[in-house]
């Protein structure tokens, strides 16, 4: 009886050391971080330029993916200075400017000026993330350097990214480059809709089909919802559009807006 009372000391001692260890670990970074290094196999170095990385990587996901919602709302623009409409959404309780796709003619935006203005805001949002003062490391980069391509599918968005961004710690150098992200996204297939409903528009000059678009739209998958406005001018009347899309991937909604001007007399 002596001994088993001896050895179930012994177990609970061992059981109260182990949680000691284990509360240590989590409670203190350094220690937490000195143990990530040894098991990952990473000298101190390298594991810090390892998370320098991260960082970038972590702020190009985010930007990605707040640049695909902010430039869809604007109809695939970053910065709008002219042939919009300003308006208060009925659909999301926001304010917004709009380009007129449709106005005296089909002014779609292009592919290659979409590609541009996703890149804009790309860089645009990673400035506001970016922050390498974090890290006990000498980060040095430019961002007039940073170089960021676009390119489209029809269910994603892929990035490039060259951003020079050299990490030195005492004797050591390290040089960060090139970056690629991708994000499952319905913004080219609206953007295409977008396109091919205000082709089909320019056709029809004033005479127009809700019905004809709803129609085209739900063999896409798409759900469209419209709401009226009225232009500066007493003959002028506005549509606007909203493009909505569900993604499977990431189980959420995408909307895509953009809006066609009419002038009252034509065509009439």
């Amino acid at each position: 009886m002596k001994k088993g009372g001896q050895i179930s000391i012994f177990i609970i001692l061992g059981i109260l050391i182990v949680g000691g260890v284990i509360t240590i670990i989590i409670t203190n970074g350094n220690v937490k971080e000195s143990l990530t290094k040894f098991f990952s196999g990473k000298s101190g170095v390298s594991y810090k330029v390892d998370e320098v990385k991260k960082e970038i990587q972590r702020c190009l996901d985010i930007s990605l993916e707040d640049s695909i919602n902010v430039n869809a709302m604007s109809g695939g623009y970053f910065i709008l200075t002219d042939n919009f409409i300003f308006y208060n959404s009925d659909f999301d309780d926001m304010q917004r400017k709009v380009p007129y796709y449709l106005d005296d003619g089909a002014r779609t935006i292009s592919v290659e000026e979409l590609e541009k203005e996703m890149s804009s805001s790309m860089k645009d949002n990673f400035v506001s993330c970016f922050n390498p003062e974090k890290f006990d490391l000498n980060v040095s980069y430019d961002y007039g350097k940073m170089d960021i391509d676009t390119k489209f599918t029809k269910d994603k968005v892929l990035i490039e990214v060259k951003f020079p961004v050299g990490v030195s710690f005492g004797d050591d150098n390290f040089l960060l480059d090139n970056f690629e992200i991708s994000q499952e996204s319905n913004y080219f297939a609206l953007y295409t809709f977008a396109k091919e409903i205000t082709e089909f528009q320019n056709e029809q000059g004033n005479n127009l089909c809700l019905s004809c678009i709803n129609d085209k739209a739900k063999k896409d998958g798409i759900k469209l919802k419209n709401q009226e406005s009225y232009g500066v001018d007493e003959n002028e009347w506005i549509i606007i559009y909203y493009l909505i899309k569900y993604n499977e991937i990431t189980k959420k909604n995408e909307v895509f807006s953009f809006a066609h001007k009419f002038y009252r007399g034509e065509n009439e």
